[in-house]
């Protein structure tokens, strides 16, 4: 980042009263690429809870082991929270333990953009 700053700066010095603003978003894994642009059906079926971004095979047994086998039961949780993400945190925190803080991010991450570009 400080070197693309850098770059830019230099590129922009005959110009300045334009001001250069990096808006650099947190980068998303693959996983949460391709949850997003999909629906949330794969072939027909349901996807499971592990397709979601930050979701492993630990916290897919705890989650499953809670009742929770699908991505849609998440989303549905985060709807139930009106999209709240302190709420769905809190959510991942209590019923998968193993997430980390990172992790149970990515989730409410994943499914927050799915809402926001299918909703």
């Amino acid at each position: 980042v400080a070197l693309l700053r850098s770059t830019l700066k230099r590129h922009f010095l005959d110009f300045p009263n334009h001001k250069v603003t990096l808006n650099m978003a947190a980068s998303t894994s693959k996983k949460h690429e391709n949850f997003v642009r999909e629906s949330m059906l794969k072939d027909g079926n349901p996807k499971t809870i592990d397709e979601l971004a930050g979701i492993g095979p630990k916290a897919k047994a705890e989650l499953e082991d809670k009742g929770l086998t699908h991505a849609h039961m998440l989303l549905g949780q985060l709807l139930v929270f009106n999209r709240n993400e302190e709420m769905f945190l809190e959510f991942l925190k209590d019923n998968a333990p193993c997430l980390n803080s990172h992790h149970r991010q990515s989730c409410y991450n994943c499914l927050n953009e799915w809402c926001s570009l299918n909703l």
